[in-house]
């Protein structure tokens, strides 16, 4: 490996993956998503894997005390708009992990409750 890095000015160097700082906010962060995924086990042990990308959703949007805005807002400097068909399941998920409700996230569950008797609403019609 040596040879090969010499033959081609590949200039080798060393680092480590370890920051106590970042560390134990990427700790956080996962144990926030497992917290995620053990009650979507809890709820749907054989089909969790289905509901695996509206948990990643949740974890996205949800805002976060350690940055104090959700990742989806620190990546793409606006706030999370995605349609109904996808906020349902997500928003959802957040009310079953029991996360902190601001005003944002209270006005995303009644939008997601909204949605929801619209639904049975349209069923029940077109049953008639």
């Amino acid at each position: 490996m040596v040879e090969f890095c010499h033959k081609y000015h590949i200039i080798l160097g060393h680092s480590t993956a370890y920051h106590p700082k970042g560390n134990g906010l990427v700790e956080s962060s996962n144990k926030s998503l497992v917290n995620i995924i053990k009650k979507l086990m809890e709820i749907n042990k054989k089909s969790w894997h289905k509901r695996l990308v509206n948990a990643l959703w949740a974890d996205r949007v949800r805002q976060k005390k350690s940055i104090g805005t959700s990742p989806f807002k620190l990546v793409y400097g606006v706030d999370t708009v995605f349609p109904t068909s996808l906020a349902t399941p997500v928003v959802k998920i957040l009310q079953e992990t029991g996360s902190d409700e601001d005003p944002m996230q209270r006005r995303l569950n009644q939008m997601v409750h909204l949605q929801q008797t619209r639904e049975e609403v349209f069923k029940n019609t077109s049953k008639l």
